[in-house]
């Protein structure tokens, strides 16, 4: 599925339509962390763009069982940042709009250590976490999934137990960098 991705005419929604059949009987969790393990950021965040079927049904709880599972991510500062790893966490909190960030750190299944490589990455990284007029320009329903959905879905999630998303870098940028420093002195 990946090896052809990209190298012809076809992408987002259309290219991954012959696949989501099968894609939709994996275990949800398991089939994005299989993803973020294996294939760029770019990759995987197309793949969650272009069916929802993958993600449409999951629940907090489920989020939850990917960031465990999706541990330990990889080290940023010997990656590239369009490293898969943190796709999860990309997707929610650009694409949803909700803070998948502060609900990973709230985990205690999750270890300290991995929780600040996370905060670094994301600190580092923040502009990758907020969404543009250019990223919303494809959620068409064509090219990925309609926004309507989206909206939908971030409905959904909010009312579970995740909160909005930071959309401001300055907001953002500082919620991290308080993040970071609590995560120190614990």
């Amino acid at each position: 599925m990946f090896s052809n991705y990209g190298d012809g005419q076809k992408v987002g929604m259309e290219y991954f339509q012959p696949f989501e059949g099968q894609l939709s009987l994996s275990d949800s969790p398991e089939l994005i962390v299989l993803q973020m393990r294996n294939f760029d950021l770019r990759y995987v965040l197309d793949l969650l763009l272009s069916v929802p079927d993958i993600w449409i049904e999951m629940g907090y709880p489920d989020w939850i069982r990917t960031f465990e599972f999706g541990m330990p991510r990889p080290s940023f500062d010997k990656v590239p940042s369009d490293i898969g790893g943190y796709a999860d966490l990309v997707f929610l909190h650009k694409y949803v709009g909700v803070d998948a960030i502060t609900e990973l750190l709230r985990q205690p299944s999750i270890s300290d250590p991995e929780k600040h490589q996370v905060l670094q990455y994301c600190y580092s990284h923040a502009p990758l976490l907020l969404s543009s007029d250019i990223d919303n320009e494809n959620l068409d329903g064509d090219y990925f999934v309609a926004l309507e959905l989206i909206e939908s879905y971030r409905s959904k999630l909010l009312g579970s137990g995740f909160n909005p998303a930071e959309i401001e870098y300055q907001e953002l940028a500082a919620k991290l960098l308080k993040q970071l420093e609590a995560l120190g002195k614990g």
